[in-house]
């Protein structure tokens, strides 16, 4: 049976994993090959990958206070040789966070927690907070990875329209190289409807 530790670290890489992806797709960066996202020496460790997201304001706050949590947990375990279950983790807090923090990572687990075993209990809260932001990371990817793919068909039609010779091509024929691609790529309704009158 999995340690808790390796449990914890095994979930939080696999969102790691997500959040890069995110982040090689939204700032354009081919993951394999980045020294700054890639799995080299240098790449930027999960905290300042958690802050860059947060700071190109795609996650709800509710989202980032979820992510943060999930990271401390992850750090406690990786880094502190005593605390090897989610029990023990709680107890090391600051006097003045157990509660609080405890408190919301339980909002995670809607069964009653008198009946049960509370390692259990916090084992669980754990893994549904995972799937939780888990969710969110991949519908976020898919948007991200849309938007490039939108961007590479702008791009495409700006550049035939851009290098367009008059005197080698028609117009129609323009218009016949690029319309499928145009048609692909959603309407921006605000850049569509007209701009309010003024009275």
């Amino acid at each position: 049976m999995q340690s808790p530790r390796a449990h914890v670290i095994e979930k939080i890489v696999l969102l790691e994993h997500s959040m890069t992806q995110i982040l090689g797709a939204l700032l354009n960066i081919d993951v394999a090959s980045s020294v700054a996202l890639g799995n080299k020496n240098a790449s930027l460790p999960l905290f300042q990958k958690v802050q860059l997201i947060k700071e190109l304001g795609i996650t709800p706050d509710a989202i980032s206070a979820d992510i943060v949590m999930l990271v401390e947990i992850r750090n406690k375990f990786a880094h502190v040789y005593e605390i090897d279950s989610f029990s023990e983790y709680f107890k090391r807090l600051p006097s003045t966070e157990q509660k609080s923090k405890k408190a919301k990572f339980l909002t995670n687990f809607n069964q009653d927690t008198t009946s049960s075993d509370e390692e259990v209990i916090l084992s669980s809260c754990f893994d549904l907070l995972c799937l939780k932001v888990g969710l969110w990371l991949n519908a976020e990817l898919k948007n991200a990875t849309d938007k490039l793919i939108v961007q590479d068909k702008k791009d495409y039609v700006i550049e035939e329209i851009r290098s367009f010779d008059h005197e080698k091509h028609s117009l129609e024929h323009l218009l016949e190289t690029t319309k499928n691609v145009v048609k692909e790529i959603p309407i921006n309704e605000t850049f569509y409807n007209p701009l309010p009158e003024n009275n």
